[in-house]
């Protein structure tokens, strides 16, 4: 078992790259001292210099698949290390099965970036964290209630329809997130259920008696923000974001949010609303399957 110091460094290095609330970081914390997916990168003087994070899963096109954090104290003698520790965690991956390889970096971390250039990874999406400002924000206009059973599949159609384009242009299949959710019937029950389970964070959102779109409030996070593909530019999103806020800071929450590079006008609608940056990442890609050409 970890010590508490040991795991307190390993959650600085894992910070640096990933996005943790506090809840989170506690969680974390604690789950550290036992994480068989964590592999320390160590000197020649037994010191702790940077660590790999691997988690595994299976992707729902490519089979198994396999996401790497690697960070390390910026300095020249532990690049060498860190090339090590990285090229044996990813022949272990390679010799379980493993098809896909996604790493996440800090943009600023350029060093780290090579590091998975030099071993074939190819840029794949950037994603973006933010935190809110407190600026005072305008009332939303629009009436709500949470989410009720019946609204599930109109939900489940309309999220899907409504980020199509971003999946495609990023080439995250399936594009069309509902064919993962509802692939099979027990499948879809169990969607239905972790959906369900936000009923009291989630909201249908109204203009009159026309329902325009959708948000979601999860402890300190903002996410599933999106407009009837009908009634999109109209300015409903910024109106929920607007009401997501105020709920936020109603229940002493300092509300965080996020967004994929490549959707810029939700990255400038927020900014507008007093999200302010503090971490910018890209995922990278590597298949260990030659035959793959995705």
């Amino acid at each position: 078992m970890r010590t508490q110091t040991e795991t307190e460094k390993i959650l600085e290095y894992l910070k640096e790259h990933r996005s943790f609330n506090a809840k989170e970081e506690k969680e974390r914390l604690i789950s550290l001292q036992n994480d068989q997916n964590i592999h320390i990168i160590i000197n020649d003087n037994n010191q702790m210099i940077g660590v790999v994070e691997v988690e595994r899963w299976n992707h729902f096109v490519y089979g198994p698949s396999a996401a790497i954090v690697l960070s390390y104290d910026q300095q020249s003698h532990a690049t060498k290390y860190a090339q090590s520790m990285l090229a044996t965690v990813i022949k272990t991956l390679k010799k379980e099965g493993v098809v896909m390889l996604m790493a996440m970096v800090n943009d600023k971390t350029q060093d780290i970036m090579n590091q998975f250039y030099h071993l074939g990874f190819q840029d794949w999406y950037g994603y973006v964290f933010q935190k809110h400002n407190n600026q005072p924000l305008p009332r939303c206009d629009l009436s709500k209630r949470p989410i009720e059973s019946t609204d599930f599949d109109m939900y489940c159609e309309v999220m899907g329809e409504c980020f199509v384009p971003m999946r495609e242009a990023m080439d995250i299949p399936p594009y069309n997130i509902i064919e993962q959710l509802w692939a099979t019937e027990q499948k879809k029950e169990e969607t239905f259920k972790e959906w369900l389970d936000h009923q009291h964070s989630t909201w249908m959102y109204f203009d009159d008696d026309q329902w325009v779109g959708t948000g979601l409030l999860v402890n300190e996070d903002i996410d599933d923000v999106f407009i009837n593909p009908d009634l999109q530019g109209k300015g409903y999103g910024r109106q929920i974001i607007y009401d997501l806020v105020e709920t936020a800071y109603s229940r002493d929450i300092v509300p965080y949010i996020g967004y994929v590079k490549w959707n810029k006008r939700a990255g400038k609608l927020y900014e507008s609303c007093g999200f302010e940056t503090y971490l910018s990442v890209s995922h990278l890609r590597l298949f260990l399957n030659n035959d793959l050409t995705k």
